[in-house]
């Protein structure tokens, strides 16, 4: 459950201050992850809340913390209460599978009037609120993660595409489709018979990346640099064989590049297969002249 910049009709304190409607206030949540072969944990879950207003309803008992953990690919929703000390909640892995969201958000038990804070920002004056039962006090969007997916497979970008012909007998040029779990890569139908009877071959490997792959990766990479990065990691599962590679060719995170990557970043997360197909042609081509001449001999 996002809240992103919704508006309400009431101040909700937000743990991002550009959307938030307190000043010189915070309100965030913070844990640790892991998982075994049974449970995903949310360990020692921290809430670190500094509006005084806020505070003292939770110690009323009026306004409560809950975290929120969604998984579409199952249809996943738990709502877990937690206080203001740190707390653990664990899951049943099987009830998790791709992306999950986690989120913490601060309600009202009751019904609440006369609501005012001194950290209201500014525009609001002095007017006060009457706020219903279940209303939200605070947001934090809080984390996406990633759950159950293979690493060693991730960690090839190669497993990330996917080869068809087009069925079309009239078609003579190569398409891309950017789908959730993989790049489509649809080839005229001569030309897919050509790749399937050479794409086996390892002398053709790096051409076919070159001539197919690349391109195919480019052009889903400025796709899916169209959104922001945690949605286009909610949306697309072969871009995590993307962040795995990136982080262990440039020791460094995607996420912190993502919205200006390099031209040749494609290239180097397929071993830099456009030189390398230059280099393996030209032998190809330098084996070919030495058998003609041995045969005219």
């Amino acid at each position: 459950m996002r809240i992103r910049n919704n508006l309400f009709p009431y101040p909700v304190l937000n743990s991002k201050e550009t959307i938030s409607s307190f000043v010189n206030s915070f309100f965030k949540f913070d844990y640790e992850e892991y998982q075994d072969d049974n449970y995903y944990y949310l360990k020692n879950i921290q809430i670190d809340l500094s509006d005084e207003k806020i505070l003292e309803l939770i110690e009323q008992g009026k306004a409560e913390a809950k975290v929120i953990v969604e998984c579409s690919r199952t249809i996943y929703r738990s709502i877990f209460a937690v206080n203001l000390s740190e707390t653990t909640i664990k899951i049943p892995i099987s009830e998790l599978r791709g992306p999950v969201e986690i989120s913490c958000f601060i309600y009202a038990k009751e019904n609440i009037k006369g609501y005012y804070s001194n950290n209201f920002n500014k525009i609001y004056g002095d007017y006060k609120f009457d706020i219903d039962k279940f209303d939200i006090l605070a947001v934090d969007d809080g984390y996406n993660t990633k759950i159950d997916f293979d690493e060693q497979k991730d960690n090839k970008v190669s497993s990330i595409f996917v080869v068809v012909s087009s069925g079309d007998p009239n078609s003579n040029t190569m398409d891309f489709d950017v789908k959730r779990k993989n790049i489509k890569i649809t080839l005229p139908n001569k030309e897919y018979g050509f790749y399937t009877n050479m794409k086996n071959d390892t002398n053709y490997q790096n051409v076919f990346f070159a001539i197919i792959a690349i391109p195919a990766l480019t052009y889903a990479l400025s796709k899916a640099q169209e959104e922001d990065f945690d949605t286009a990691r909610n949306t697309y599962d072969w871009l995590e064989s993307v962040i795995n590679a990136y982080g262990k060719i440039y020791e460094r995170s995607l996420e912190d590049d993502w919205g200006k990557l390099e031209v040749d970043v494609p290239q180097r997360l397929l071993n830099n297969a456009i030189t390398q197909s230059i280099d393996d042609f030209y032998f190809l081509m330098i084996d070919r002249y030495r058998k003609r001449g041995e045969d005219d001999e």
